[in-house]
């Protein structure tokens, strides 16, 4: 008797078209100044999500949340460009399609945050899409994840590198086509274009912003040259497209940070006829469904017709009947700056949590200020130039913030003392409690202590934390954070946990930032001196920019001082960080000789960042990525 082998089951292929930085900057989102007719035609073809989010403002911790499918607050990848261990049960995505006979294909980018997972990808260092298959056996079906940086922000910090990469993009054509193509992009009347309500209206930012249009036409063209390599190769009628940003951008005050501005994006998804019934509503339609690149795994595993591992936190939005209430995202070490913020969006209200309201959200990031529009802002706020909606970004933030984005998504009119919104604001601080809680949010623990345990313990960041008695931390923060009595503070300094008095050194800065002075009776004040020496380098760093606020205390200068060469370079980052923020010079603080020192260290081990700070410290009129 013969046996006769069962024909492998058809599988669609997936194509993960990515942008970076870019917010809903399309026509088909009602951008009237947006000429991108092929990703309009997507749209026309697929669904369009109308209330799509990236987690987290910038590029790795939202990579890190893609390739995982978990909350980086979770695993401790929150911090920019950390690169910190997981466990190795966590797998990335594209593992599970692989394992399912799928052919994996990245286009370059990685940046996950986390080391690379030997074996997640077939094919993942080719640049031209011809190269996109090599290996790939016939008719094995595909996932492909196309990274482009053709409205990377860094595009507008010169206007030659657009071009030049549009160039090297379209490298197998002919060079007088390449050219014929970039003439045919339409130069932006940089007075047509609508700033934002939080942004001053400047020459600059109406030319960042102008031109960023022009940079979002010719991603248009390389998508449009994707589809056409997938048509030319008789896969498009096959082939499912998703086309997403990474998060928001690309202006000051959008990427990077948690407003609609940096997490609101743009999402289409295409399913050819063939794979129409795999789609949670019909062709050319819209969705309001509130989703988000955490559900981006479950997704495409779903397309595949796979189940999602039990890791996983987000959803596979086909699903009909998943229709979540809300969107979480997060912002914490951007790049050489600390802040820490969460937020949860529904499909009318933003409300913002900010755990280090005593720094403004508009600290130096070095990359970020190589932008024009950002220099200028910066300009008119010292030159007093600015409406009082402008100059909120360089001063200290409110603990929280509630902003109705049916009538304000710009995010500047904080509603939070709103009466008529009271039910609605504790729904979303009750849903918060419970999301962080739930998550065991490792941001509550400071990044060098994090560091200091898995150099010595050898421990996952999750790992570590799963020790701590994390409610009791998250309730100390909670209160630190909001306005505190004097005696509640005093109790989280003489706590045995250095985390609770990190948090107890953090509260204190938050009053002083908030001009509470008197709040600081003397048994804090006689705590702290003896907190200047605490085992924990972040909470001597804190206990040392409070002394020198109070009184310019010797013995707390020459601490910081000593705190910028720790052996911890987390711990040299936040007193970099403490001195960005006094208002002393450096000489007054006397740390210049010990910024000269740490501009020495070689840029490994971590402290690229606190080397990264101290460059700007030493010489601000300089621009360093």
């Amino acid at each position: 008797m013969s046996c006769t082998p069962e024909p492998a089951i058809e599988k669609p292929n997936i194509v993960w078209f990515v942008s970076e930085d870019n917010s809903p900057y399309l026509g088909t989102y009602g951008d009237t100044l947006a000429r991108t007719p092929n990703l309009d035609a997507l749209a026309n073809e697929g669904i369009t999500f109308t209330n799509a989010f990236s987690n987290a403002p910038v590029c790795a911790p939202s990579r890190s949340t893609i390739i995982t499918g978990m909350y980086p607050p979770h695993l401790g990848s929150q911090h920019m460009r950390s690169a910190v261990n997981i466990a190795d049960s966590i797998r990335f995505f594209p593992q599970y399609l692989k394992d399912a006979d799928y052919f994996t294909t990245l286009r370059k980018k990685r940046d996950y945050n986390i080391p690379a997972q030997e074996g997640t990808w077939d094919l993942d260092d080719w640049w031209n899409i011809s190269e996109a298959f090599e290996g790939r056996t016939p008719n094995q079906p595909f996932f492909m994840m196309y990274n482009t940086w053709m409205t990377h922000e860094g595009k507008i910090h010169g206007r030659d590198t657009g071009p030049s990469y549009f160039k090297v993009t379209f490298q197998e054509l002919d060079s007088l086509k390449v050219d014929s193509m970039l003439n045919a992009v339409k130069t932006v009347n940089r007075s047509t274009v609508s700033l934002p309500e939080y942004l001053p209206d400047l020459p600059e930012a109406r030319d960042d912003l102008a031109y960023y249009y022009e940079l979002m036409e010719m991603l248009d063209m390389e998508f449009s040259y994707v589809i056409q390599q997938l048509e030319a190769n008789g896969e498009l009628d096959n082939t499912i497209i998703i086309y997403s940003s990474d998060h928001g951008g690309v202006l000051g005050r959008s990427k990077r940070f948690t407003f609609e501005s940096g997490l609101h994006i743009p999402m289409i998804i295409k399913y050819p006829k063939k794979w129409a019934h795999l789609a949670p509503s019909a062709a050319g339609t819209t969705s309001d469904k509130l989703v988000s690149l955490i559900d981006i795994g479950p997704t495409v595993l779903g397309m595949a017709g796979l189940e999602k591992p039990a890791h996983m936190m987000g959803y596979n939005i086909s699903e009909k009947s998943h229709n979540p209430d809300m969107t979480f995202g997060f912002r914490g070490r951007m790049d050489e700056t600390y802040d820490m913020v969460r937020t949860l969006r529904n499909k009318k209200y933003r409300y913002i949590r900010n755990f280090h309201p005593h720094r403004p959200a508009g600290q130096r990031i070095n990359y970020l200020w190589n932008a024009a529009n950002i220099n200028a802002w910066e300009k008119a706020f010292k030159a007093k130039e600015l409406d009082s909606i402008a100059a909120l970004f360089f001063l200290p933030k409110p603990t929280e913030e509630f902003y109705d984005i049916t009538k304000d998504a710009a995010n500047v009119h904080n509603l939070v003392e709103d009466p008529e919104l009271q039910n609605q604001l504790h729904t979303f601080r009750v849903a918060m409690d419970s999301m962080l809680l739930d998550i065991r949010d490792t941001g509550f623990i400071p990044e060098g202590q994090l560091w200091a345990a898995h150099q010595t313990q050898q421990l996952t960041y999750r790992e570590y934390v799963d020790k701590l008695d994390f409610k009791f931390i998250y309730t100390a923060a909670k209160k630190a954070t909001a306005d505190p009595s004097p005696s509640f503070l005093a109790t989280l300094l003489e706590s045995t946990d250095p985390t609770i008095r990190y948090w107890g050194t953090t509260g204190i800065l938050i009053q002083l930032s908030r001009g509470a002075k008197a709040a600081i009776g003397p048994a804090i004040s006689q705590t702290l001196t003896t907190l200047l020496d605490d085992p924990s380098g972040d909470v001597a760093v804190n206990t040392a920019e409070i002394l020198i606020i109070l009184n310019q205390s010797e013995t707390a200068k020459k601490r910081l001082s000593e705190l910028v060469l720790d052996d911890n370079p987390f711990v040299s980052l936040r007193a970099c960080n403490a001195i960005a923020a006094l208002p002393f010079t450096l000489e007054e603080l006397g740390v210049a000789e010990a910024l000269e020192t740490l501009l020495k260290k070689e840029e490994k081990g971590g402290y690229d960042y606190a080397i990264r700070k101290a460059k700007h410290l030493m010489y601000p009129e300089l621009h360093f990525q």
